[in-house]
């Protein structure tokens, strides 16, 4: 495999999108605008688009799912890129934003075991409807809200989040930030050595110290990263 020739141009061109400020890449470091500052960490085993609907329907009281009639996403269209009903495996499900908020109705979790593909919520994934709105388009792109209204029979619910919980207008803060490594480990029996050296980053003079990741590794019990070494030149075979 040699990649396509094309590569740079849909990165660059199409997924990175325009260069907006070009006098940027030159400019003196601003350490009051790092861009780390405003990352996101998520919470959901699906793509970060369906995550505020996910938060909406986490937020709302359902006693009751199986009278259910209709489920209302409304959201941005940048987040129109996930409205398909998901072909019957797990990635598919993880960029359906009907099949997530599904998931979130019917499971009311969103791990990774949540997202294995299940034929019922598929069928429930039916009653979801996705439509752009235009005062939460108007939100963009400082935030990626999503509302969701849950008709019953007999009644109606809807809850609006502006951004899911994760992105830096709302921090989960360093316990919750634990407790997701932990769940990504394992157990705390193998998470609990590491967090410390994880947090302790801070103290490394160059992060760029290979030694740095091989004590990680140590405390944590994991092999080191594997020595590089040049690959072997090709032979030919003698004609």
């Amino acid at each position: 495999f040699t990649g396509s020739e094309r590569a740079l141009d849909v990165t660059y061109g199409t997924i990175a999108g325009d260069l907006v400020d070009e006098d940027v890449l030159g400019a003196a470091l601003d350490y009051e605008r790092l861009g780390v500052t405003r990352n996101y960490f998520k919470l959901h085993s699906a793509c970060a688009l369906s995550h505020a609907a996910i938060d909406a329907v986490n937020e709302m009281d359902l006693a009751s799912v199986a009278d259910i009639r209709h489920v209302l996403v409304e959201t941005v269209s940048n987040n129109m890129k996930l409205d398909r009903q998901p072909r019957p495996n797990d990635l598919s499900g993880r960029f359906s934003l009907q099949y997530a908020v599904a998931t979130a109705i019917l499971l009311r979790r969103t791990d990774p075991e949540a997202f294995h593909f299940r034929q019922e919520v598929a069928q429930f994934a039916q009653r979801v409807e996705i439509v752009v709105a235009p005062d939460l388009e108007a939100k963009w792109t400082d935030s990626s809200p999503a509302r969701v209204t849950i008709d019953w029979s007999t009644q109606s619910d809807s809850n609006t989040v502006d951004n899911p919980r994760g992105h830096h207008s709302r921090p989960i803060g360093e316990r919750g930030l634990h407790e997701k490594f932990t769940h990504l480990v394992g157990s705390t029996e193998e998470s609990d050595p590491c967090w410390p050296r994880l947090t302790g980053l801070r103290a490394v003079p160059d992060g760029a110290l290979l030694s740095a990741v091989r004590h990680l590794c140590a405390a944590c019990a994991l092999p080191p990263p594997p020595e590089r070494t040049p690959a072997a030149p090709a032979r030919r075979r003698p004609r």
